[in-house]
């Protein structure tokens, strides 16, 4: 994992998707989603925890204004079994 980073602002902001699907009559149409990127985020309660901005601007798992005061990507580990057998 990278370290931490405290610049909040730098946290990705998500992004929209577009998409087309077709209604009961037949009809195509389109579909804006916000696609948040999930972080890790730390708090000033000192909790480590995966979050993401929503769509509003406020983050995920905290209460309205609240900012986490560091995040990080966020990165699935792998067990260590696994990058064994891939050196093999």
């Amino acid at each position: 994992m990278n370290g931490w980073n405290f610049d909040i602002s730098a946290a990705p902001q998500g992004r929209h998707s577009i998409s087309t699907y077709k209604t009961n009559a037949g009809e195509t149409r389109e579909r804006r989603d916000f696609v948040p990127e999930k972080v890790w985020i730390a708090t000033k309660c000192e909790k480590v925890f995966p979050s993401y901005r929503l769509e509003n601007g406020r983050w995920g798992g905290l209460a309205t204004g609240e900012e986490p005061i560091a995040w990080m990507p966020y990165e699935v580990p792998v067990h260590p079994n696994s990058l064994q057998e891939d050196a093999a």
